[in-house]
């Protein structure tokens, strides 16, 4: 088999795409990723979205995670009122990818471990079919308290 033709085509279409911009290789990525895990069945797909050093391809949950029973010895959060407001406000965006627009509502929490830096907390969310979990992890920065917040 004559690899020279292959070769020059590759050659061609690396020049040719050098002027690309980061955009492309984005959109292409994320193209590549959605296609895989639409394939594979996937709860997940990507998007490109702006961040502070530039773009990143984030991942997403186009389906809801399943709907859990409420325990009974729920605490309260050690997240402050604006800080729950901002985590609440993260959970509805993820919400939204799979169409729930309803604005969560924090039943309790079950706080799962504290050090010295952060403290990690399962959080039960009222929504508009049940009540799911998320993984939320208060963790301190510099001059604030940062978070994160996961689904299972």
């Amino acid at each position: 088999m004559n690899l020279k033709p292959k070769l020059i085509i590759a050659i061609v279409a690396a020049l040719g795409c050098a002027g690309c911009g980061s955009t492309s290789i984005e959109t292409s990525a994320t193209r590549n990723a959605n296609r895989d895990a639409e394939t594979s069945g996937s709860p997940y797909r990507y998007h490109v979205r702006n961040s502070a050093g530039g773009k990143i391809i984030e991942k997403y949950r186009v389906v809801p995670p399943r709907t859990v029973t409420v325990p009974g010895n729920l605490e309260h959060t050690s997240a402050d009122a604006r800080l729950q407001i901002n985590i609440l406000a993260e959970i509805a965006r993820l919400q939204r990818n799979w169409g729930d627009t309803t604005p969560p509502t924090l039943l309790g929490v079950q706080p799962l471990e504290k050090t010295a830096d952060s403290i990690k907390e399962i959080w039960f969310i009222q929504n508009r079919d049940g009540t799911r979990q998320y993984e939320v992890v208060l963790s301190r920065q510099s001059d604030s308290v940062g978070f994160t917040v996961m689904t299972p």
